[in-house]
């Protein structure tokens, strides 16, 4: 239990993500497949617009056109 207090209270939160907007352009991240290659992307091959932005239990959820999913800011890469 002093193990996790002292990493939780001594964490870092070091990583900045660029400020998304309604209308920004935006691909989605996607897990690799069974035997597919290293070197292809973890990003989707198409781009998607931000239709609207949501809050719920402290997290921010953005809705893409075309999309049924919500998704979270770290499965969006800005383009």
């Amino acid at each position: 239990m002093d193990v996790r207090i002292n990493l939780l209270l001594n964490k870092r939160h070091t990583r900045l993500y660029p400020e998304l907007n309604v209308n920004s352009e935006v691909k989605t991240y996607r897990k690799k497949r069974t035997g597919e290659k290293e070197r292809t992307s973890h990003w989707s091959d198409n781009s998607y617009e931000i239709e609207r932005m949501g809050k719920s239990f402290g997290q921010t959820y953005y809705k893409l056109k075309g999309l049924d999913k919500q998704y979270l800011r770290h499965e969006l890469m800005k383009l």
